[in-house]
């Protein structure tokens, strides 16, 4: 969790994430925390902010272990799959890649013209994508900091959270207060694949199933639906209802599964794998 408590700003993480198994409190922002990611062994932390600095912490002592100073407001942070890096989305239009042993970024990848509001590792780790206020959001090469895609969908605003799918084939990104919730594109083709609308709301959140089919979303309406990604084509998404599922389970679309057009065995074009 990461936010403000009692005058005091705090990165927390429960006990189920805790080697100990007791709540920690990591306490030494000066400003609102905006990001926090865990590594894949839940022994390190890293957290932004705004007081315009990202820490790194250890969770068995709860102590900071790494400080990296940044340029302005750091929205958001994410660790690579196998650790040791980690990315930064700033205000400054930037996102940097660091490493947990340098006090410096690595790369600083260039190119969006606002605020840098998200990011999120590809699942090879060579890969890095980014959302912006810029109402675009871009996939990065790691090694050489160019970027390698460019997605932006008609009618979609200001981007406000972003993820990608367990296999790295697709990117699903959410909008602020858009006719369009949320956008799904595929990573190969670079083509738009679905354009999921519901209600005129900020789409806060959005996550891939492990399978990669069902896309979760929640908003300012205060409501999380499922998204039956196979189900729906382009034209068949974009309605003001019966193509989301604010229960448990996800809806289906009679329409769309009689369509001829659906493709549902898309091929991908290669992207860089790394070894």
């Amino acid at each position: 969790v990461a936010g403000r408590t009692g005058g005091v700003y705090r990165a927390t993480i429960d006990g189920q994430s805790n080697p100990n198994g007791s709540m920690v409190e990591l306490v030494g922002h000066s400003k609102t925390v905006y990001g926090i990611s865990q590594d894949s062994k839940s022994s390190l932390v890293i957290s932004s902010s705004a007081d315009k600095t990202i820490r790194l912490w250890n969770t068995s002592y709860a102590k900071c272990v790494n400080k990296y100073a940044t340029l302005s407001t750091c929205w958001d942070v994410d660790f690579a799959p196998f650790g040791y890096y980690f990315c930064s989305a700033g205000s400054d239009r930037t996102a940097m890649v660091y490493s947990t042993d340098r006090h410096t970024p690595l790369r600083v990848l260039i190119g969006h013209i606002s605020d840098v509001t998200c990011v999120k590792y590809h699942p090879n780790s060579a890969l890095i994508a980014t959302g912006s206020d810029d109402k675009t959001c871009r996939l990065w090469d790691m090694r050489s900091g160019a970027c390698v895609r460019y997605f932006q969908a008609p009618h979609c605003n200001n981007i406000m959270c972003i993820d990608l799918s367990p296999n790295g084939t697709m990117i699903a990104a959410g909008s602020y207060h858009s006719d369009n919730n949320a956008c799904v594109w595929d990573i190969g083709s670079n083509k738009l694949q679905a354009v999921l609308h519901d209600s005129m709301t900020t789409t806060n959140t959005v996550q891939f199933d492990p399978t990669g089919k069902t896309l979760a979303t929640g908003g300012d309406d205060g409501i999380v639906k499922t998204w039956d990604l196979n189900a729906l084509t382009l034209p068949s998404l974009h309605r003001s209802s019966g193509s989301a599922n604010t229960n448990t389970s996800s809806s289906t679309s009679s329409n769309a599964q009689n369509n001829p057009n659906t493709n549902t065995n898309r091929n991908h074009t290669a992207i860089p794998v790394y070894s």
